[in-house]
């Protein structure tokens, strides 16, 4: 092993130990008028059916369930961005054909749809804050407090996160990005190793401003 391996390995299990002593965060410290949960892509077509859909990614969503619901609960807004992909998108020469509009596969999983009153948002991108109903609805609302859980943790999540932080920094607001790292996950496959990508995706929003956290109590 050169002395470039062994700096990276050390650099890595560094980032481990870190995640490994998170924090949590309660709900309490929050306002709930100021604050919102996003909820990414946890539909159909990553969990339960589809090309796409990944055990790694259902084993986060009942979990996520139960958080909307209680976020609801405490009178917190919950919304969900939800791939909706027209026939033409180019993202179909990097990934499958996956959630088609118009199929199941972009509807809520039946678990987060029992969380109830929670506001869907479409997107036909990797990254929702580009469509204009998630600039209509979230944020022109004067929210303090975002809380990001959902899939895939190094695409959807990431982007999200680190877009919603650079437009806040741009307009020298201070806003909280938040992304709880239990409800958060990533697929795995011969060239996506989940637990790498899952372990830079969080230590990149990291360093970029947004506060991981184990989980939201």
């Amino acid at each position: 092993m050169t002395k470039v391996d062994e700096s990276a390995v050390n650099f890595i299990d560094g980032i481990k130990r870190t995640l490994c002593g998170l924090p949590e965060l309660s709900l309490k410290v929050l306002q709930p008028q100021e604050t919102c949960v996003i909820v990414v892509d946890m539909i159909n077509g990553f969990v339960n059916d589809g090309p796409l859909a990944s055990p790694f990614i259902k084993e986060i969503n009942q979990d996520i369930a139960n958080f909307a619901s209680i976020a609801r609960g405490k009178g917190i807004d919950v919304y969900a961005l939800a791939d909706t992909h027209t026939e033409q998108s180019p993202e179909f020469t990097s990934y499958p054909v996956h959630c088609l509009a118009g199929t199941d596969e972009c509807l809520l999983t039946p678990e987060l749809n029992d969380a109830g009153n929670i506001t869907v948002i479409g997107k036909n991108s990797t990254n929702g804050f580009l469509e204009d109903e998630f600039k209509e609805k979230i944020l022109n609302k004067a929210y303090t407090a975002y809380i990001i859980v959902g899939c895939c943790t190094d695409i959807c999540v990431q982007q999200l996160a680190l877009t919603l932080k650079a437009e806040f920094n741009r307009e020298n607001k201070i806003a909280r990005v938040i992304v709880p790292s239990r409800l958060t996950a990533t697929y795995d496959a011969p060239e996506h190793n989940r637990e790498l990508c899952q372990l830079f995706a969080l230590y990149n929003m990291s360093i970029n401003g947004i506060e991981i956290v184990k989980k939201v109590i």
